[in-house]
């Protein structure tokens, strides 16, 4: 049994796509799962307690999103045939805010994150310092999963290849038409919005639900605009999310439990003397997570 989702094109007229009833039910419960995964993650504010890089609440939170993600798949070709109608397509509203969103992600995120580091170093504003390092950090992390993932999996672009979702390879991903699984600028747009969001809930816990909100908002914006440009496939998209949200609070979560932890010794335990003889000098610095 199909169920059919019609519109009406302006170019082409009326467009309707069939979509089997069990692709429906596995929707729905790819949506659970996600939504339970999404509980795994520690509320930012509480109390961060000293333990491993890794635990078992963590694999169960991945295989949640795992699990999430693949029963999306069957989705992935007719949201890319919607999002292909002229009528999509040819929305000049829609082509510029698409574009403003790709280009927050990257470079305009990291760009933010650099420099509020380099602003805290300068200034010797620790607090900024300390959030820039970690939501760099977090970034750089997710960028290294994802494109590790990229090579090995292989999977063709939806405007390379519009007629097969599942047109993966094996270390094919070298190649850009194939680089589509997972989303790159997802990605870092979320693993920022998950470490600005945990180091909000750290040093100011009542303005953590506005930042995150605003932040995971922008983030899944970004996402649906590598949707919309034929970059990426819905499951891309979501594989991204769960990946830069693991690493933005598993990144500051880790960094926050582990006072004196080697990252934050190294590039926080700097000062840098501005002038005509600008110079950096490494100093020892005793590092509190909850340094202002």
């Amino acid at each position: 049994m199909v169920v059919s989702l019609s519109a009406t094109d302006n170019d082409t007229g009326s467009l309707d796509i069939l979509i089997p009833r069990q692709w429906l039910m596995q929707t729905a419960i790819a949506t659970l799962l996600l939504l339970l995964s999404a509980a795994w993650v520690p509320v930012a504010g509480q109390q961060i307690e000293r333990e491993p890089l890794f635990s078992t609440e963590d694999a169960a939170w991945g295989a949640g999103f795992g699990g999430g993600t693949l029963l999306l798949m069957p989705m992935d070709q007719p949201l890319a045939r919607l999002l292909r109608r002229p009528a999509v397509q040819d929305n000049r509203p829609l082509q510029v805010t698409a574009a403003v969103f790709r280009d927050l992600a990257f470079p305009g995120a990291l760009i933010g994150v650099a420099g509020a580091y380099a602003y805290g170093r300068i200034s010797g504003d620790e607090g900024w310092a300390d959030v820039g390092l970690h939501a760099g950090t977090a970034f750089v992390t997710a960028e290294a999963a994802t494109y590790l993932i990229k090579f090995l999996a292989g999977r063709a672009r939806p405007y390379h290849s519009p007629g097969d979702a599942h047109d993966f390879g094996l270390l094919r991903g070298i190649d850009y038409n194939y680089p589509s699984f997972p989303s790159g600028h997802t990605s870092a747009a979320f693993a920022i919005a998950s470490a600005l969001t945990s180091e909000a809930g750290i040093r100011n816990p009542g303005d953590e639900w506005w930042i995150g909100t605003l932040l995971y908002s922008a983030a899944a914006l970004s996402g649906a605009a590598r949707m919309y440009e034929h970059q990426h496939w819905t499951s891309d998209v979501l594989a991204a999310a769960a990946i830069g949200t693991f690493a933005g609070w598993k990144v500051t979560q880790y960094t926050h439990s582990h006072q004196g932890n080697t990252l934050d010794g190294i590039f926080l335990g700097m000062t840098v003397r501005p002038g005509a003889g600008a110079s950096i000098v490494a100093l020892p610095r005793a590092w509190s997570p909850l340094a202002n």
